[in-house]
């Protein structure tokens, strides 16, 4: 592996989930997944660079409908949701967690509003005063929002 910040098995990088996402989904994925660990990348470049694609997404999407993923068949639409819930459960900062969450539930379901919700707490991260967001009355979401 070359890139041990990309990691999601012995044998699979996170390229391979990227290679079936549409350009901006996948950049997103990306910067959300990697956020902090990169060297010489900080947390906050990395979250804002996620909230560009993200940003660009929904721009994208405001007069016709992009679908977030290429036309794959069913068996590998399965391996694609695997991989990408087993990134989820990599990133430590839980709330780089919850955008992911929110941008692999608009992966799996195509729902736009799931899109939104992603942006909105990329938002809150980078709004907010980064090292007070330990506790959760400085944040406006839960962890767990489904």
């Amino acid at each position: 592996m070359k890139n041990p910040y990309y990691k999601l098995t012995e044998t699979k990088e996170l390229y391979h989930v990227n290679n079936y996402l549409a350009s901006n989904i996948g950049n997103g994925v990306k910067y959300l997944f990697r956020a902090g660990e990169k060297q010489g990348e900080s947390y906050l470049k990395d979250i804002g660079k996620a909230f560009d694609y993200i940003n660009a997404e929904i721009e994208l999407n405001k007069d016709c409908f992009f679908a977030p993923t290429r036309c794959m068949p069913i068996k590998l639409q399965k391996e694609l949701s695997k991989l990408l819930h087993l990134a989820m459960h990599k990133i430590e900062n839980r709330y780089s967690r919850l955008a992911f969450q929110f941008l692999y539930k608009y992966i799996v379901t195509w729902d736009k509003t799931y899109l939104y919700f992603c942006k909105v707490v990329i938002d809150q991260i980078l709004e907010s005063d980064y090292e007070s967001l330990d506790t959760e009355q400085n944040f406006y979401f839960v962890e767990k929002p489904y």
